[in-house]
């Protein structure tokens, strides 16, 4: 049971890392065209999903090193 809640927790960290990932490179790819407002839309969804874990995310040190360092990168 407590392999399954790993193996779980696991699973649920890289869905958030991921989702944040593909909204990351989607602001990325917007500013190297030259699109800022979506660009920054995108960028602020990237934030989002990890705002939106509450508790998940600051109780896991990979996902708040991923947050922080994901502010410094788009806010900077």
């Amino acid at each position: 049971a407590q392999t399954d809640q790993a193996e779980a927790d696991a699973a649920k960290l890289k869905q958030i890392k991921d989702q944040a990932e593909i909204h990351f490179n989607e602001g990325l790819a917007a500013l190297k065209d030259n699109r800022r407002s979506q660009a920054r839309a995108s960028f602020d969804k990237s934030v989002d999903v990890f705002l939106a874990t509450g508790a998940i995310a600051q109780n896991h040190r990979k996902l708040r090193e991923c947050y922080g360092e994901l502010i410094e990168t788009v806010y900077r």
